[in-house]
């Protein structure tokens, strides 16, 4: 059977405005992982006009928090792409997707908190990987300062995912937008103005992730996001095992893309 012309173009059209739709929603999505990462990135570039020694612990220690609780932020929060989203375009309950979030928030601190243990007891792991002392003992110390702010990625993660499961793709990007700036400020003071040295750089940090989370609480509280939430619910302590799987699954998928891209390097 021949297409019409009418048909064709119709077609095209079509594609064309779906291919938009998309493009225009990923700008802001690339965006705050951009201005995300680009927190612990400045980071390590302060810390590391110092020294070289500095800056080889700053940066042996964030891609070690990457490996680990930024993983749990990044893939266990995946769990909230499933169930939030159908959750939302299902035309239930919409407080459901608020129980979600809170499911999130119990779940993924649960991961996290063996991960803080690792972070106190790094120091011996380290010098088993064939890591100088040096670099082993401030690296662990490193890691001990950044326990907070890990919590606040993991939350801050979690929050986006939830305000992205109702189409609002924007306010990460905005929010970033603010606390980047907050963040190298801060690193800056803490580091030299203050002269509390490279252990302060984590706290500074941390503080960067906290207020980019509140950010976003407030933002969907004033602006836009408030309809799914319901107040605090019983209800998200219940099937905590479904979500605690899809999260597992979710990190374990985006740990192995990571080292893909690490064997192709």
């Amino acid at each position: 059977m021949d297409i019409l012309p009418e048909d064709a173009t119709s077609s095209r059209k079509l594609i064309l405005h779906e291919f938009w739709v998309l493009f225009k929603g990923s700008i802001p999505v690339v965006l705050a992982y951009t201005l995300q990462n680009s927190l612990q990135t400045v980071s390590i570039l302060i810390v590391g006009q110092a020294s070289p020694k500095d800056l080889s612990t700053a940066a042996f220690s964030y891609m070690f928090a990457m490996c680990s609780a930024w993983l749990i932020g990044m893939g266990g929060s995946t769990a909230l792409d499933t169930l939030a989203s159908s959750t939302f375009t299902s035309g239930g309950n919409k407080h459901d997707v608020g129980i979600l979030l809170q499911r999130g928030f119990i779940v993924l601190t649960l991961f996290y908190i063996p991960v803080a243990i690792i972070w106190v007891a790094s120091e011996p792991l380290f010098r088993a990987l064939g890591q100088s002392e040096q670099l082993s003992r401030d690296s662990a110390k490193f890691l001990t300062c950044l326990i907070p702010g890990g919590l606040g990625y993991i939350y801050f993660e979690t929050m986006k995912k939830y305000l992205q499961a109702q189409e609002i793709m924007r306010p990460g990007t905005y929010i970033l937008l603010i606390t980047s700036p907050i963040s190298a400020a801060l690193n800056y003071l803490f580091v030299y103005t203050a002269g509390w040295g490279i252990f302060a750089a984590p706290f500074a940090t941390g503080i960067g992730y906290w207020l980019s989370f509140l950010g976003l609480v407030l933002y969907a509280k004033f602006v836009a996001g408030a309809e799914c939430w319901g107040g605090w619910s019983r209800k998200s302590v219940q099937n905590t095992g479904i979500f605690a799987k899809l999260a597992a699954l979710g990190f374990l998928h985006v740990g192995t893309e990571w080292c893909v891209y690490c064997s192709a390097e």
